[in-house]
Order: structure tokens, then C-alpha cells, then sequence
């Protein structure tokens, strides 16, 4: 009798250590500022995180069991990219996509840049069963990114375009390390 009641003591202070563990993982999930969610090998999201909820603009009961594709990510980018069939790749082949990045959409249909780390996780008989997604908001960098490259097409034209001769060196050296049209055909 006193041996089951320690193996029964044992098996409470598990169940205990099990729960408190799990409770500390789902707070962690549950409260990183960044997107959280598992998809199936099909691209059906089978969980999300409270973040992504409201990064997407979706109840959490509006995205289980649905297909990424169409809702968080559109079919087709803002560039023309087939994201439908990136994310069969993705979903395919977790490991060669292990980082990555793509534009997804809000539910709002607004568009945002999303940099996520994909990995493949197996069940025991080694097959692919989900793929955990991680993803944080480059909107910013990228809307950057698009600003200094406008910013450099507008200097080139202007560089480019000007009557007079432009020659640009470096101070210590003297160097000439770009020079315009007009300065090449005056020379």
C-alpha cells in the first residue's frame, strides 16, 4: 500500500511539474511580440498565437483550419510572385525555406512584409506532420528600403540628366569615383 501511494504521490507531483510547465510555454507564446503559428503540410493553419490574431486582424476561431494562402497571404504579391506556390514549397520542403521572407496581407487586405523562420516538425515515424512559422513585421524596413531606392533612381536621373560636368572624388585621395554623361563628352 505504501509503495502505490508514493508512485501515486510521484505521478501527482508529474502531472503538477507538466501543468506549471505548460502553463509557463503558453504564457510565452501567448505574450512574444511576435507571430506564432503552425500550419500542416497543406498550408492549414492548425495554430496561432494571440499576436498574430491581432497582428492579421482575425479571431483566433477565423484562422484554424484554414489555408494560409487567402488569408494571411495573398495569392499573388504586390511584385507578381505566385505565393501559392511558394507556399507549397514551403510546406513541401520546410528546410530549404528556413528563413524567409514574403508579403502577406491583414484581413483588412492591407499589405505587410513579414520576415518568418520556418521549421519542419516530424511525427515519430519521421514524416513531416506541421511546420512551425515564426514571423516578425519588416513593413518598415521595407517601405525604407523602397524610399532609398527611389531616392537613389532620383539622383541617378538627376546626375545623369544635368547640363553640367559632375565629378565626384574623395576628399583624402582626390580620387574620382563617379563622374556624369556631360563630364565623359566634354573630356
Amino acid at each position: 500500500l505504501a509503495a502505490l501511494e508514493a508512485t501515486e504521490a510521484r505521478h501527482a507531483e508529474t502531472v503538477a511539474r507538466l501543468r506549471e510547465s505548460e502553463i509557463r510555454y503558453r504564457q510565452l507564446v501567448e505574450n512574444v511580440n511576435s507571430v506564432i503559428l503552425r500550419m500542416d503540410p497543406r498550408g492549414n493553419i492548425t495554430f496561432v498565437n494571440r499576436f498574430a490574431c491581432s497582428f492579421f486582424g482575425y479571431p483566433e476561431d477565423d484562422l484554424l483550419g484554414k489555408n494560409v494562402v487567402g488569408t494571411i497571404v495573398p495569392e499573388v504579391d504586390g511584385a507578381g510572385l505566385d505565393l501559392v506556390e511558394e507556399i507549397r514549397n514551403i510546406c513541401e520542403h520546410p528546410e530549404r525555406h528556413q528563413n524567409h521572407e514574403n508579403e502577406n496581407m491583414h484581413r483588412d487586405g492591407g499589405r505587410v512584409w513579414v520576415a518568418w523562420t520556418n521549421k519542419g516538425l516530424f511525427d515519430q515515424n519521421g514524416e513531416l506532420a506541421e511546420i512551425l512559422c515564426i514571423g516578425n513585421d519588416l513593413t518598415g524596413r521595407k517601405h525604407f528600403e523602397e524610399a532609398l531606392q527611389a531616392s537613389e533612381r532620383n539622383y541617378r536621373e538627376i546626375f545623369n540628366s544635368t547640363m553640367n560636368a559632375i565629378f565626384v572624388h574623395e576628399i583624402p585621395s582626390g580620387r574620382i569615383v563617379d563622374v556624369n554623361q556631360t563630364a565623359l563628352d566634354m573630356l
